[in-house]
């Protein structure tokens, strides 16, 4: 009899233990490979927010609050047959020393599933005018600045659960892109021109201030303006210019364009000059430029003993863009 009752006995502490330390844990959905040579491939989806479908559970009691809000998470995601909560927001409420979550959000489902390089493609295809234009009528704060290049392609990841892995552009580490340029130039200017005994020419060097205006400097054709004023040996004058500017490569640009030019002191000079300069500039950074620049301009002197007058100038400059 006492053989029974012990063993009886033993077996309802044996169940009874067994039963006490059955613990269920729940957790969001990930994949973790342990090997770094195994080769993976990211996926980029879309998610589909459904506004009108609000979805909610609630835990059972648990010993953190990170366990309570791990298991509303899973209930509701299992529940309500989604595949990630939009904006959830979470209840926590205390019992003793222990915690229930109650986790309230929108239903999400995961559509447009394609690879890394692909959503890649689809970023660089976007104008980003259009998408700070649509910033801009719904009061978002814009992904690139006005003045930010449209070249800009950072992007910050966001990590998705199940692996899954999204990205959005956010401001490049170089900054706006630069409209103004303030250069200062050394100037080589020659008058040239014919007589009845030959030819003779004579410097008008010195140095020139300029600053000048792109329309577009994201972009690789644009216009760009440029009012310049030079100090010369003899005849100071002022330049007004508008440039095709071309870009070639990175931060190496050519222009070429009309030019007029007008002399401050001009005896014996007429006063409007047309003619065309054309010259490279390439960026160091975002903010230095280097140019060098050639303008030519015909028939600049009112004598009418001389012919196919001309004037040459040549200039090497350093400038801030801003």
């Amino acid at each position: 009899m006492k053989n029974n009752f012990f063993i009886f006995f033993t077996f309802l502490i044996l169940t009874l233990t067994l039963f006490s330390c059955n613990v269920t844990s729940y957790t969001n959905r990930n994949i973790s490979i342990d090997k770094n040579d195994l080769i993976t491939n990211n996926v980029v989806v879309d998610v589909k927010v459904e506004h009108a479908k609000i979805v909610t559970a609630t835990s059972g009691v648990r010993e953190s609050i990170e366990l309570a809000k791990n298991e509303a998470y899973y209930k509701v995601i299992t529940e309500k047959n989604i595949d990630i909560v939009v904006d959830p927001i979470f209840e926590i409420s205390t019992i003793g020393t222990k915690y229930t979550v109650k986790v309230t959000g929108f239903a999400g489902y995961y559509t447009n599933p394609r690879s890394k390089i692909d959503a890649v493609k689809e970023f660089k295809a976007v104008k980003a005018e259009n998408i700070n234009a649509f910033d801009k009528m719904y009061n978002l704060e814009p992904i690139l600045d006005e003045k930010s290049s449209v070249q800009t392609e950072a992007k910050s990841k966001v990590v998705l659960p199940f692996g899954l892995q999204s990205f959005k552009p956010v401001h490049s580490n170089s900054g706006p892109v630069k409209k103004f340029d303030f250069l200062v130039f050394s100037s080589q200017n020659q008058f040239s021109y014919e007589y009845d005994a030959g030819s003779d020419e004579f410097e008008n060097n010195g140095y020139a201030f300029a600053l000048a205006y792109d329309f577009n400097p994201a972009k690789k054709i644009s216009l760009k303006s440029e009012l310049m004023y030079g100090i010369n040996k003899d005849y100071d004058h002022l330049t007004k210019s508008l440039y095709l500017r071309c870009k070639l490569f990175k931060n190496f640009n050519l222009i070429a364009g009309p030019s007029i030019l007008y002399f401050i002191t001009n005896d014996n000079l007429k006063e409007f000059n047309f003619g065309y300069t054309s010259g490279a500039a390439y960026n160091v950074g975002n903010k230095i430029a280097i140019e060098v620049k050639s303008s030519y301009y015909s028939n600049v002197i009112n004598e009418s003993f001389l012919s196919n007058s001309s004037y040459l100038s040549l200039n090497f400059g350093l400038g801030y863009k801003f």
